[in-house]
């Protein structure tokens, strides 16, 4: 029995978006073709078919499931590899950096400790990464709400891109340096697989409060 790809996850375009959490119309066209990620993608499922996982999705922790979705995009780097794809590699890793402080669970590229495994302390980390991003921009009257930060990000991509630069030269997040230096490559991530900006969302965002400490949820 040959299983379709579900609807979304078709075309290179529109598995880049799905992977990153960024809007297709504000990606760059991406190398490759689009069996080539779907061939990654499927990878990564069957990998999913091979682990040991709990009878109930509920008995899992949020650490293992962020385990297992290494181990499945593990697998599907050495397909990638083992094709010659590395350019298509390179997109996909980039485009889990881009996405991961959105999707903690499917975080497999910020995830990952030097050993390859994953640790409380990355996911408390990533933790404390979105609610910097959140207090930063609801302090400076930007969001009020998570529903307005997922508005922002996916509305209107580039000026939220924009509004993080600006706030860590700044100086916004010179308090939590470890969360500084995971925002600085979320953003690097996101601008390396967007077109660029248009002019209209290029201006500065205003100085806003520095943000000393963040919520780990």
């Amino acid at each position: 029995m040959v299983t379709e790809p579900d609807e979304g996850w078709q075309t290179k375009q529109a598995i880049v978006s799905k992977i990153s959490g960024i809007p297709e119309k504000a990606l760059k066209e991406a190398p490759g073709t689009g069996e080539d990620y779907m061939v990654q993608t499927a990878e990564h499922e069957a990998e999913h078919c091979n682990q040991a996982r709990p009878e109930s999705e509920h008995m899992e922790t949020p650490l293992d499931k962020i385990g297992h979705e290494v181990g499945a995009q593990k697998a599907s780097y050495v397909r990638l590899e083992n094709a010659g794809k590395l350019d298509v590699l390179g997109v996909v890793k980039t485009a889990e950096a881009a996405a991961g402080v959105d999707g903690i669970i499917h975080a497999t590229n910020v995830a990952l400790d030097p050993d390859g495994k994953v640790s409380a302390r990355d996911y408390q980390q990533m933790r404390g990464v979105q609610g910097s991003i959140y207090l930063g921009l609801a302090d400076a009257g930007h969001v009020s709400s998570e529903a307005d930060l997922t508005n922002l990000r996916q509305g209107d991509p580039h000026l939220y891109n924009n509004l993080l630069k600006s706030m860590v030269k700044d100086g916004v997040y010179d308090g939590v340096p470890a969360q500084k230096a995971k925002i600085e490559e979320y953003v690097t991530a996101r601008e390396a697989l967007m077109t660029p900006a248009p002019a209209s969302d290029s201006k500065p965002s205003p100085v806003t409060p520095k943000v000393e400490t963040a919520p780990a949820n």
